[in-house]
């Protein structure tokens, strides 16, 4: 297939360049006992995604990848019912979820975080090239998120209908304060893990799990703050619009 460098590569385009990455036998998996790791076909660019599967329910999945060309993507999320975590760490790009009632089109730049729950919905990402991209996201199943046995009360309102067995929550993404301190710690600790099998697997669960809380815990302290903001009646809003 001829380069185009010219050119934005485009969903048909991108899928076709794994496919011929496959079947060449370049883009080959390594694995080891929990890890998986992908090179990224060198007709895109170079990189590699990692898949770190630790207990079940709960994945760890590293990106660093870095296009040749831009990219714009439009695909179909179909959801295994799972939370995403999700920490960028260099570049950034722009992601639309048609549908979804807040953040349907927002901007990922280094040095935020987020949380997302997709059900089933139209993805749409733009990726520019000749910039890394590295990002670390923790994947959590709902059920695996129940088993923590949380209370409506003490969690965040996007969160609860996540807790729901009888319901089928709506998709949503939140976006988060940047990054701090003690998250990056632990980012870090998860990327320079020293240890290898059983420990291994233990010490990047408790890493994993770690940061979640901290998300939550962020997100639950977001919301109290904007509870405790006054609002406005609507016949104060009509006297500052007369002022």
């Amino acid at each position: 297939m001829p380069l185009d460098s010219n050119r934005t590569i485009d969903q048909a385009e991108f899928d076709a360049l794994w496919d011929e990455a496959d079947a060449s036998g370049e883009a080959v998996w390594q694995e080891d006992a929990i890890e998986c790791r992908e090179a990224v076909p060198k007709k895109l660019g170079e990189g590699e995604v990692r898949t770190i599967k630790l207990q079940p329910g709960l994945e760890i999945c590293i990106e660093t990848v870095r296009y040749r060309r831009s990219l714009y993507l439009d695909y179909h999320e179909v959801n295994e019912r799972k939370l995403s975590s999700i920490y960028y760490l260099a570049g950034e790009c722009r992601h639309i979820t048609p549908g979804i009632k807040r953040e349907s089109d927002r901007k990922e730049r280094a040095g935020e975080s987020c949380l997302g729950y997709f059900r089933d919905n139209q993805m749409i990402e733009y990726v520019p090239a000749e910039q890394t991209i590295k990002t670390l996201a923790i994947d959590i199943t709902l059920q695996r998120l129940r088993s923590f046995g949380f209370e409506d009360e003490s969690i965040s309102p996007p969160l609860q209908p996540l807790l729901h067995q009888d319901k089928t929550p709506e998709s949503f993404h939140q976006s988060l304060n940047d990054i701090s301190p003690i998250e990056q710690q632990i980012l870090q600790q998860i990327l320079a893990c020293p240890y290898r099998g059983s420990i291994r697997r233990m010490y990047l669960e408790s890493k994993a799990i770690e940061l979640l809380a901290l998300q939550f815990h962020q997100l639950n302290e977001g919301q109290r703050a904007n509870s405790a903001v006054p609002r406005l009646s609507a016949s104060d809003v009509e006297r500052l619009q007369r002022a």
